[in-house]
This record gives C-alpha cells, sequence and structure tokens, in this order.
C-alpha cells in the first residue's frame, strides 16, 4: 500500500453541514495513505506545508490510535475534525 492506492472521495462521500465544515467520509486504506504523506510532509521544506501536514497527522492519528484492530465489524470509527484556523507552534517556526 502506498500513495497511489489514495482515491479521493466522490461528491456523494463530501456532505455540506453548518458554518462552513464539510464532512467526507474516507476509507481505512485512504487514511493509512494520508498518514504516510502527511508524516512525508512534516519534513516539507516550506513551513505552511509543514503547519497543515502536522495538523493533519495529528487528528488523523489522534483518533485512529484509539481503534481496537481486533473488534470484528465493531464500534464505527470516531469522527475527525480538523479546523481551517492554523495556530502557531514551536515547530512551525
Amino acid at each position: 500500500m502506498g500513495r497511489t492506492s489514495y482515491t479521493p472521495p466522490s461528491s456523494a462521500d463530501i456532505i455540506q453541514q453548518t458554518e462552513g465544515m464539510i464532512e467526507i467520509s474516507v476509507s481505512g486504506p485512504n487514511l493509512v495513505t494520508l498518514l504516510i504523506v502527511t508524516a512525508d510532509m512534516t519534513g516539507a521544506p516550506y513551513v505552511g506545508h509543514r503547519a497543515i501536514a502536522s495538523r493533519v497527522y495529528a487528528a488523523i492519528a489522534e483518533v485512529v490510535s484509539t481503534v481496537d484492530p481486533n473488534l470484528k465489524g465493531g464500534m464505527p470509527v470516531p469522527p475527525i475534525i480538523i479546523d481551517a484556523v492554523p495556530s502557531a507552534s514551536e515547530d512551525d517556526q
């Protein structure tokens, strides 16, 4: 599995929410691909790319780490929420 396994969400996977938010359904393999790509991008030369990649990676990893892989057809994965307002941190400078 790698970057070539990523399939962009279809318009049916994107649900408009309130206050400009959207909800996007993403498959397990796509989540793994997003983790790989964002982990790679945390070392990007442009600070803006590093900041975005770090935020996306942290948000996905936090939720994925709570999933029990031993559950058979178990609980749905909780939503991963990423807002559009980046905050400055020591790592971004």
